[in-house]
């Protein structure tokens, strides 16, 4: 592949890209601090999300083994959370877990069936939803709009804890890199606290940065998700919190491929 001039040689106007407005983003160096950086800078200019994917695909590679089982990532605080529009929120005890799942489909058929309006087509644990799209999803499938946004309230049905009902925002944008694949990045917001109709569990909220890249002929699935919980009566140990996280990202990666394969809707 073609050598690359560094951002600051591109901004000093050496690099015959150079552009007239030029922003150098330092990304961070590490997964745990990526994926915050990116929900941090979600809304922010194409670059911040460039930089991230740049520093992201090798790490993702080097660490493939430890992404698959799920680990630990930085805790976001207020000022992350302000960046995405939410105001007041006592983070004292978000857990953020990371994780990576493969679909065999490639990223517009995958982001398709993922912002698939009836829910309850594709996963079984769906018992009732409400689907507002707040911009043009087909737009944003066809790669002519850059960004899409849809809300969804949603009740489903959770192993031991019973019925889970609960509001989320999910935002979307494409990002393409001048030497890369174009990919997408979604931010998922849930301020507001899930009911259960049991009390073994309280979540107070929860947040997701979740990133479709090709890798290399279907889509990889970076999934990061925190959330501030209290297990009532006992704790919740970590471990089972990371590996039921992990396991509920794959079982829905298999769920959206199947209905891909359907032929269905995507």
């Amino acid at each position: 592949s073609a050598m690359r001039a560094p951002p600051l040689l591109i901004c000093l106007g050496i690099s015959p890209l150079a552009g007239a407005a030029c922003t150098v983003v330092e990304a961070p160096e590490s997964l745990e601090e990526l994926v915050v950086f990116g929900f941090e800078h979600f809304d922010d200019g194409d670059e911040y999300l460039e930089a991230m994917g740049e520093n992201m695909w090798p790490l993702v590679e080097e660490h493939w083994e430890g992404i698959q089982e799920g680990y630990h990532v930085d805790v976001l605080d207020e000022t992350h959370l302000e960046a995405a529009g939410v105001t007041s929120q006592d983070t004292v005890s978000i857990t953020g877990v990371l994780g990576a799942v493969e679909y065999t489909n490639e990223v517009v058929p995958v982001v398709c069936g993922v912002t698939w309006p009836a829910k309850d087509e594709i996963y079984e644990a769906y018992l009732e939803y409400d689907w507002t799209e707040i911009s043009d999803r087909d737009c944003f499938l066809g790669q002519q709009c850059e960004r899409f946004e849809e809300y969804v309230g949603q009740t489903v049905k959770v192993p031991i804890l019973g019925e889970a009902t609960q509001e989320v925002t999910r935002q979307f944008r494409w990002v393409e890199p001048a030497d890369g694949d174009a990919f997408v990045v979604s931010r998922s917001i849930s301020p507001s606290p899930m009911e259960f109709t049991s009390d073994l569990l309280e979540v107070d909220q929860q947040y997701a940065l979740v990133i479709f890249v090709p890798w290399p002929d279907h889509a990889l699935r970076v999934e990061t998700f925190w959330v501030e919980a209290r297990a009532l009566g006992s704790e919740v140990p970590e471990a089972i919190t990371i590996m039921q996280t992990v396991n509920t990202m794959a079982s829905q990666a298999e769920a959206v491929d199947e209905f891909v394969d359907s032929g269905e809707g995507c």
